[in-house]
């Protein structure tokens, strides 16, 4: 399941990109839908608050790093196997 999630993260790679772009001073987390094929882009305040307390450290650390580094947040969430993974990807990746 973990390499099909990447697989949808890679093919949607551009659009993530150009989601990311238009929000792009605000660092949005962006999050891809299998089921509804939507990506979304959430304020970092905003998608912490629908975690749990022990994701909620996970993304900080991811988030943080990722400002540090040039990368952009990423969840890939299948709602019907009820699996959600984060990567976090360069925004220049070519």
């Amino acid at each position: 399941m973990e390499d099909q999630l990447r697989d949808y993260k890679e093919e949607h790679f551009i659009d993530i990109r150009t989601l990311y772009k238009q929000f792009k001073p605000e660092r949005r987390i962006i999050l891809y839908d299998i089921e509804d094929g939507k990506l979304f882009a959430f304020s970092y305040k905003k998608y912490k608050k629908t975690l749990n307390k022990q994701s909620r450290k996970i993304l900080r650390k991811q988030y943080e790093d990722a400002k540090r580094n040039n990368q952009i947040v990423v969840f890939v969430t299948d709602r019907k196997g009820k699996t959600m993974k984060s990567y976090s990807i360069d925004e220049t990746k070519t």
